[in-house]
């Protein structure tokens, strides 16, 4: 009986040991089944990473083919540019042969032709000059990037919208501070400057390049330096060479650069005025007044009215000066008269643009103390004497006549007088040594006048020079 018990037990034993080795089998099998599982599915994630990898390079590589082919565009732009370019040097170069071989006897009498019609001659040289400089910004349509250009374009693009959309000339800017007069504040006159009157729809109903109309002002300047040259008794190629020196003197360069188009398209008539006055001075008639009056007036239009009084202060000098020359009580009395009657041309023609700033003036900052002050004398009229004369030229400063880069070359690199500038007072080494030539070797009441205004000037300077350096410390 015991026996038949204990093989019960060993049977049941058994069956439960063959249960539980098919479980342990069934849960091996379980676990293979799953790390196959995790391993496909680790696979899956690897083989998806892989492709996003692949995706993402691809689109790494066609990001950097499209940089590749915007760049070749660039350069070849830039090459046809360049092709376009040196085509037209070769071009002009030709065209200069031309003229030279029109002028005959080359090696015995050259340039003889250019001569016989001067003035005609040196709008053609100087109009060749100016389009090889501005080539790129007249033709290319390259512009110069300067945060006053920037400003004023800024300023004056929506100013510009109104004109064209409702005819009205627009006197009111409403975007600056809480908004200010346009037309008396100088920022917006454009039907002002008779000139612009023509040049502007011209240039706007043919899409000519905004730069067109400055160059044609330095065309006009060196122009205007020919012709009192040549009054004065100059030959033709060294009026040309005074135009030539006068026309790219870097400040003046640098002027529309900057974006001071409206203090260098001033500057231009400059020459024009002394030798409309000088022709007034010499002989009096209703034509040479008319004449003087309308360069001057000219000038007061283009709305710089630095460069206009710095005029105004020149030529009136320059009619003192020939008037006690003459030393002649009744001829003085006339020079005086005629001058007068300059001014009061000139002041005609341009009131239309001062009578509104000078009603402005008791509002703006150089005419009236700021509203921020707290204590506001009754001789305050404005920005202080120390903070108006900061910019005025020190006679240290003539460094730069020699080396344009003595006091550095602009922003943070200077480190004369001034508060800060740009450009240097530079006008080639050339210029100065012949100008020098000219003071020593070749007096006359000209240069005279000329040395005796340089040192007025320096001396003038020095003195405004100095309170300016000592407030800065």
């Amino acid at each position: 009986m015991n026996t038949n018990q204990n093989d019960g037990e060993n049977k049941q034993f058994g069956k439960e040991e063959q249960k539980r080795l098919e479980q342990e089998r069934r849960r091996q099998k379980q676990k293979k089944a799953r790390a196959e599982a995790e391993r496909r599915w680790r696979e899956h994630e690897e083989k998806l990473r892989l492709i996003e990898d692949e995706k993402l390079r691809h689109e790494e590589e066609k990001k950097r083919i499209e940089e590749e082919i915007k760049l070749l565009e660039v350069k070849e732009k830039r090459h046809t540019e360049e092709k376009v370019f040196k085509l037209f040097e070769q071009l002009l170069f030709v065209a200069l042969r031309k003229i030279l071989s029109v002028v005959g006897e080359v090696y015995i009498k050259p340039f003889r032709r250019f001569t016989q019609y001067p003035k005609f001659s040196a709008a053609v040289i100087f109009s060749l000059l100016v389009t090889v400089f501005f080539f790129k910004t007249i033709f290319l349509g390259q512009t110069y990037l300067s945060p006053d250009a920037q400003a004023a374009a800024a300023i004056s693009k929506p100013l510009d919208e109104f004109l064209g959309e409702t005819g009205k000339m627009p006197l009111w800017s409403p975007y600056i501070f809480c908004g200010m007069p346009s037309l008396a504040s100088l920022m917006y006159a454009s039907f002002i400057y008779m000139p612009g009157i023509v040049l502007l729809p011209i240039s706007r109903l043919f899409s000519l390049p905004a730069m067109l109309s400055p160059a044609l002002h330095y065309i006009l300047a060196a122009m205007g330096v020919f012709v009192f040259l040549r009054r004065k008794g100059a030959s033709f190629w060294p009026a040309i060479l005074g135009g030539f020196a006068f026309m790219f003197t870097p400040y003046l360069i640098t002027m529309q650069v900057f974006g001071h188009g409206s203090q260098m398209m001033a500057s231009a008539y400059l020459p024009w005025v002394l030798w409309a006055v000088d022709r007034l001075l010499e002989k009096f008639s209703w034509r040479n007044l008319g004449l003087a009056g309308l360069m001057l007036g000219f000038q007061l239009q283009r709305g710089h009215v630095k460069t206009a009084y710095y005029s105004l202060m020149l030529v009136g000098l320059y009619v003192l000066y020939y008037a006690i020359l003459r030393r002649e009580g009744k001829r003085f009395l006339q020079v005086l008269g005629s001058f007068a009657g300059v001014l009061v041309l000139a002041g005609t023609l341009a009131a239309v643009l001062y009578l509104p700033l000078q009603d402005y003036l008791p509002y703006s900052t150089r005419g009236a103390p700021s509203v921020l002050q707290t204590q506001i004398d009754a001789k305050d009229t404005g920005i202080e004497f120390e903070y108006a004369t900061q910019w005025s030229f020190s006679p240290r400063e003539m460094m730069t006549f020699l080396v344009p880069s003595f006091y550095g070359f602009g922003d943070e690199t200077y480190w004369g007088d001034m508060p800060f500038t740009n450009y240097p007072n530079y006008m080639g080494i050339l210029v100065l040594i012949l100008a020098i030539i000219a003071i020593f070797y070749r007096r006359n009441p000209a240069t005279d006048f000329e040395s005796s205004l340089f040192l007025v000037e320096i001396s003038d300077g020095s003195k405004r020079s100095v309170p300016a350096r000592q407030g800065g410390n």
